[in-house]
């Protein structure tokens, strides 16, 4: 009983996964990218600088 209940979850998890793993590295990863480049002034020859809400 308490085996099929266990598989029966794991089997939802692993459902679930796919679109997890796309919706962090297709949605969340690049939007910390963006907050992170508006809050910063970057140029492709130095290194970034922290300007915060400055910018």
């Amino acid at each position: 009983m308490k085996n099929k209940k266990l598989r029966k979850r794991c089997e939802g998890y692993l459902y679930v996964a796919p679109w997890l793993f796309g919706f962090i590295v297709l949605t969340l990863i690049p939007f910390l990218c963006l907050i992170y480049f508006s809050l910063t002034e970057y140029n492709m020859l130095s290194v970034p600088k922290w300007n915060g809400i400055q910018n």
